[in-house]
C-alpha cells in the first residue's frame, strides 16, 4: 500500500480526503503530520493559494522523502478586490479568531448583504502534490465547481506508476 502525508493534524480533513480515495476505489496510508513525527510549524508566507499549498507539500516531501499533499483554501470578495485571499485566517490580525475575522469582513463590505442579489464571494480551495522533489502536481478549483475528477486522475496515474 502506498503512503502519503496530508499536511495537517486536522481529522475532518483527514477523514473526507481518505473517503475521497475509498470512493475511487484507490488504496492509500494517508499520514498526518503528527503521523510522520513533523513537530514544526511551517510558515505560509507566499502570497497565493497555490503557493502556500506548495510551501507545506515540499517541506512535507523534503522532512519525509514521501507524496505529500497539502491545501490552502480562503474567501475571496470581489467587492473587496478579492480580499482577504490567503489572509483569511488572519484577517483580523494575527491573533485573530473566527468571529474576529466575520466582523472585519462585514464591516469592509461596501454592499448590504440582506439586499444584494449579487454573488459575493468564492471559496477557493487549492491542493498541491509533491510526488518528488523534482514532481509537482497542483490543482486549483473554486469550491462551487469543485469535481473530484483532479483528484481521481492523480490518484489512477499515481496507483498505475505514472506519476
Amino acid at each position: 500500500m502506498k503512503k502519503l502525508i496530508f499536511a495537517t493534524n486536522n481529522a475532518h480533513k483527514v477523514s473526507e480526503f481518505r473517503s475521497c480515495f475509498e470512493q475511487m476505489g484507490v488504496e492509500a496510508e494517508i499520514l498526518t503530520l503528527k503521523g510522520v513525527g513533523f513537530q514544526g510549524d511551517i510558515v505560509e508566507d507566499a502570497d497565493t493559494f497555490d503557493g502556500n499549498a506548495y510551501i507545506k507539500a515540499h517541506t512535507l516531501c523534503e522532512f519525509s522523502g514521501l507524496i505529500s499533499v497539502a491545501d490552502d483554501s480562503g474567501l475571496v470578495v470581489d467587492a473587496l478586490d478579492g480580499a482577504p485571499g490567503v489572509y483569511s485566517a488572519r484577517y483580523a490580525g494575527e491573533n485573530a479568531t473566527d468571529p474576529d475575522n466575520r466582523n472585519k469582513l462585514f464591516k469592509e463590505m461596501p454592499i448590504n448583504l440582506t439586499d444584494s442579489p449579487l454573488k459575493l464571494f468564492s471559496m477557493v480551495s487549492i491542493f498541491s502534490f509533491i510526488i518528488s522533489l523534482n514532481t509537482t502536481l497542483a490543482f486549483s478549483e473554486l469550491l462551487n465547481v469543485f469535481e473530484i475528477v483532479s483528484v481521481k486522475f492523480l490518484a489512477t496515474k499515481w496507483m498505475n506508476g505514472l506519476a
